[in-house]
């Protein structure tokens, strides 16, 4: 009886994706402590460093980081402007804005004190970013590197109570 042709193969490539869900990369966090908690935040070293920071509060549903960099941008010094968002994505109502120099930061208290962003005016104060960070002996910031997943349920960057 004839043989029958070879079946042809794919030829070798890199193996496919992996089995389970893929790792994040470690990603390096300043420890914060409040309210009897210890967590690991990996988005506060992404502000610049010695910044004139200014909280800015009573925002409206729509405003963006953009919308919120708009309003800011006409400061020399401007450097980023992030709305806080909850998990959920919604926006918490409030955001942060980061100058270069302390005289943009105090003018921009005076002036934007009230101004409306999107539909409601704004409250401006200048931020605290310090209160919550967890200090060496030398006073230097304490950072931790963490691993990151993306499972909602899980508390990643959670390092427990005290």
């Amino acid at each position: 009886p004839p043989v029958p042709p070879p079946v042809p193969r794919p030829p070798p490539g890199p193996p496919g994706p992996p089995a389970g869900p893929a790792a994040a990369p470690p990603q390096t966090g300043v420890v914060r402590r409040a309210a009897g908690k210890t967590w690991v935040d990996t988005q506060l070293l992404e502000w610049p460093e010695n910044d004139f920071r200014i909280f800015v509060g009573n925002l409206g549903i729509e405003v963006n980081d953009s919308m919120l960099s708009a309003a800011f941008k006409r400061y020399a010094s401007f450097e980023m402007a992030k709305v806080m968002k909850a998990k959920d994505g919604k926006t918490r109502g409030y955001g942060f804005v980061s100058l270069g120099s302390a005289e943009d930061g105090v003018i921009a208290l005076r002036e934007m004190q009230g101004q409306y962003i999107g539909s409601r005016p704004v409250l401006v104060k200048k931020a605290t970013v310090t209160a919550r960070t967890v200090k060496d002996k030398r006073g230097r910031a304490v950072t931790k590197t963490v691993n990151v997943n993306n499972n909602k349920k899980a508390r990643p960057n959670h390092l427990g109570g005290h």
